[in-house]
């Protein structure tokens, strides 16, 4: 069984990055346990057993997730996605939708997630093709609606 150990970070296989802050085990049962934060959002605490943490993910459920693993170890987060930063930036939809088409070639889960929480949308678990078109379809509904609506 692979080996978790707190202070490293994954990503979780639908697009999350979190960082284990310990391991723990549960007073009832004494089942080992992975305490973690996510690094996006709220920033919240999760509880997941060990055992599961540590698995691969379950292909009949998950036939098209792209990694092996339901967490996988990545290197620490480095700074933010300039990309990100500039669509952030964008004063309109239009203009987000914009730079959004612009970067279809330097689409990945990472950009991708953190777009979908700035726009409160949630992605469902495609590929990242099916992700980009998932936003892309969102950003053209909002920029037609800011634009059009009081015309």
């Amino acid at each position: 069984m692979r080996e978790i150990k707190a202070g490293e970070y994954y990503r979780h296989f639908k697009g999350g990055q979190y960082q284990v802050t310990a391991i723990a085990r549960d007073a009832n049962t004494e089942e080992k346990v992975v305490v973690y934060q996510a690094l996006y959002g709220d920033e919240d605490f999760w509880v997941r057993p060990y055992e599961e943490f540590a698995s691969e993910v379950d292909r009949e459920k998950y036939p098209d997730a792209e990694q092996t693993w339901r967490f996988e170890k990545i290197e620490e987060p480095r700074e933010m996605n300039p990309l990100l930063l500039r669509f952030l930036d964008a004063d309109s939809y239009r203009d987000k939708l914009e730079l959004f088409q612009a970067w279809e070639a330097y689409a990945d889960d990472q950009l991708l997630e953190s777009i979908a929480v700035s726009l409160d949308i949630t992605l469902g678990t495609g590929s990242v093709k099916d992700k980009y078109r998932e936003i892309l379809n969102c950003l053209k509904t909002m920029e037609h609606f800011e634009t059009d609506r009081f015309r």
